[in-house]
């Protein structure tokens, strides 16, 4: 983890145990910032994963142009797929 001074910002890396959280909440003194702490500590170690499907698993066409990537319900007419070939 990393503590900003500029901002007042903490980053958390990597999911805090019990102990980490109890010793973090005790280089703080307002009820507010032991709040945040405790709700960060539970926040990165239950939902900071968050798994999703790629277009590929979803079945979803993803095509390369110049102006960067689009998503495509389906492959535009003409379009040869490798597995088509």
């Amino acid at each position: 983890m990393n503590f900003d001074r500029k901002t007042s910002t903490l980053t958390i890396h990597a999911p805090l145990t019990l102990g980490e959280t109890d010793a973090l909440k005790q280089l703080v003194t307002t009820p507010l910032a032991k709040a945040a702490i405790e709700a960060a500590a539970i926040e990165c170690r239950t939902t900071a994963i968050t798994f999703f499907k790629t277009p590929a698993e979803e079945g979803k066409t993803l095509l390369a142009h110049f102006g960067g990537l689009k998503l495509l319900p389906s492959p535009p007419k003409g379009f040869e797929s490798q597995e088509s070939r």
